[in-house]
């Protein structure tokens, strides 16, 4: 399974965001270049990524990238313990 770590680097490779602590933090009201089309794209290619599938609760919960971070982690959690 991957590490917190890599799922972060994988996934700020997607956002193309540095990896850093403040980037955890970043959200789409304080980022003028993530819109909606950016946000689908973000979740697609990290499901692509990391071989998972979002649900619907996932994405209500989704507010910066920390959380997606979280969700991620959460899911290949669910499909290791399997």
């Amino acid at each position: 399974m991957q590490s917190l770590n890599d799922i972060k680097a994988i996934l700020f490779r997607i956002i193309r965001a540095n990896l850093s602590n403040a980037a955890l933090d970043l959200e789409p009201e304080t980022t003028p270049s993530w819109d909606s089309i950016t946000m689908v794209d973000i979740i697609l290619d990290s499901e692509d990524a990391f071989g998972i599938r979002l649900s619907v609760e996932d994405l209500d919960h989704l507010y910066r990238v920390g959380d997606l971070v979280d969700a991620i982690h959460m899911r290949l959690r669910e499909i290791h313990a399997s």
